[in-house]
């Protein structure tokens, strides 16, 4: 249908939009952890992620396509 818009949520809360799909949905963020700093403060990448778009490989933590395809390598990388 031209000009359809889709809705992922109810009543006047507003949503970001998801970095991957673009629609105005995204509830999650990128727990992938890009450095430490100084104070050994963690810096996460995150990239807004709606339900549909974030990979959840233990329940908790979500991660955007780019760093689950890098944890997903990881993962099958044998052990040296």
């Amino acid at each position: 249908m031209p000009g359809a818009v889709i809705l992922c949520g109810r009543g006047s809360k507003r949503f970001s939009t998801c970095s991957v799909c673009h629609r105005p949905c995204a509830t999650q963020l990128c727990d992938y952890v890009r450095r430490v700093g100084d104070v050994g403060h963690k810096k996460t990448c995150d990239a807004a992620l709606c339900i549909s778009c974030r990979y959840t490989p233990d329940g908790q933590q979500d991660f955007c396509p780019e760093h689950a395809k890098m944890i997903r390598e990881d993962v099958s990388a044998p052990l040296s």
